[in-house]
């Protein structure tokens, strides 16, 4: 006994329905966050871990994340917009560009010629970052005098 044949009218409507069914359950999933096959605590957050340096990254990145000020490196938190260095009694205090930028080819370095160390908190701008790789660019640091952190401070 042969199949009967589907018309083109049912596929389509079955399509449809498919296709509701999953828009249904896309905004119902929505709602419940937390739910899915992921890890975590379910508050919409993660730990953004980053394999490899792309061409528009900065691309001297460093696994170590020394919250501290080593002697010699300017050591800048980028949270949110501000830019919180390291002062000499290990609290942060703002920084402007125009003063990280004078300040920053002062600094004696470190043994592998290290200025500037620059970690980020979850909060921080990709926007504030570009800028500090501008205000980088402009003071003629090098590439190699400057340590970016992968890891996210807290």
């Amino acid at each position: 006994m042969a199949a009967k044949p589907v018309s083109n009218r049912k596929l389509i409507a079955g399509g449809i329905i498919v296709a509701a069914a999953g828009a249904i359950l896309s905004m119902v999933g929505g709602l419940f966050p937390g739910f899915g096959n992921g890890t975590g605590n379910g508050d919409g957050t993660s730990d953004i871990e980053i394999n490899s340096a792309s061409d528009n990254s900065p691309s001297n990145l460093t696994t170590s994340s020394n919250a501290t000020s080593t002697q010699g490196i300017l050591d800048i938190v980028i949270d949110g917009e501000s830019y919180l260095v390291a002062q000499q009694d290990g609290k942060r205090s703002p920084m402007t560009l125009s003063e990280i930028s004078s300040a920053a080819p002062k600094m004696t370095g470190n043994e592998d010629e290290i200025l500037v160390q620059v970690s980020r908190k979850r909060s921080s701008l990709f926007s504030a970052e570009r800028a500090l790789e501008e205000t980088f660019r402009e003071s003629e640091l090098e590439e190699s005098q400057i340590r970016w952190v992968q890891e996210v401070v807290d």
